[in-house]
């Protein structure tokens, strides 16, 4: 395993303390009001505490995931010793577009919510791996989508043997709906409606089903087909008989976007450089191959 030279991280951190310096004179945006900028203040404290420390790649480019992990598209396979070792289609992106070092960008996992309100503000300038429609774009430069995806919705067999009919969006607000922590289903029509978020693993989503706590949830179908590559005991619990699903009737498939922050310093840059290499690898059919490399890897 490499390791990250003592210059690297000497710059990483004069980066770092750069922001926090900016932030602690008031310098972020200083006709806000007092609130907003305490707020603002204690974001920039907890992006140094939760160690966001490591650059993503050349010209220290910071970026963040969600930390409900979500493969082939982003996972972590490893630790080394100065953090994870991210893996995944949008860390293949990220590598073509602004670079490598030391295996691939360094890759903050976060909370979403909590991830896209750093960026907002400039602290992180990509989050990785945004559905079409689910995020407010307005601070933000969104990417073309490197890859389209469908969905799927589950079922508790045990509740539900037959299962339930969704022959459109609309029926979906019938239903009582459970998620992920951080996941939103505003691209399905769903804004507003009340979902179940309380959990941040497979495994407990899938036991609210049976115990009866929500009706059904929705999940994209690459994803679950590659929890293989990271959990196979959930992949196991995905492919039991108890658990029955069904295509989601969707008006077009969902995307997934890098978003870059407009308070990046080269933030339109950025996007026009991640757009010319999604288009390139396009292409080249350069993401399917990698894409069936990553599901095929384990069989």
């Amino acid at each position: 395993m490499h390791e990250i030279a003592p210059t690297w991280n000497e710059r990483c951190n004069r980066q770092l303390s750069r922001r926090r310096q900016r932030a602690l004179s008031g310098q972020m945006r200083t006709s806000q009001a007092p609130t907003r900028a305490a707020k603002e203040l204690a974001l920039a404290v907890l992006l140094i505490a939760v160690g966001v420390r490591a650059c993503a790649a050349a010209a220290a480019t910071t970026v963040c995931a969600s930390n409900v992990q979500s493969p082939p598209f982003f996972y972590v396979a490893q630790f080394n010793k100065d953090g994870t070792l991210p893996r995944g289609l949008a860390v293949e992106i990220l590598r073509e577009a602004i670079g490598t070092r030391v295996g691939g960008p360094h890759i903050a996992k976060l909370p979403w919510k909590r991830c896209l309100k750093l960026a907002e503000l400039g602290l992180i300038d990509i989050v990785i791996n945004v559905p079409t429609a689910q995020i407010d774009a307005a601070p933000f430069f969104i990417t073309e989508p490197y890859v389209e995806m469908r969905s799927a919705y589950y079922v508790s067999r045990r509740r539900w043997p037959r299962g339930i009919p969704i022959t459109n969006l609309e029926d979906l607000k019938a239903y009582r709906l459970c998620s992920l922590s951080g996941n939103t289903y505003d691209g399905y029509g769903l804004r507003g409606q009340p979902v179940d978020s309380g959990t941040n693993n497979y495994i407990s989503l899938i036991g609210k089903l049976h115990a009866g706590n929500c009706d059904l949830f929705i999940e994209k179908r690459e994803v679950v087909a590659g929890l293989r590559l990271l959990a196979p005991r959930v992949a196991e619990a995905f492919a039991s008989r108890d658990l029955i699903s069904a295509r989601l009737p969707e008006d077009s498939p969902i995307g997934l976007h890098f978003a870059v922050s407009k308070r990046s310093k080269e933030g339109a840059a950025l996007r026009a450089r991640l757009d010319r290499t999604i288009a390139r690898l396009k292409a080249a059919n350069t993401i399917n191959r990698w894409m069936m490399g990553y599901l095929n890897a384990q069989r």
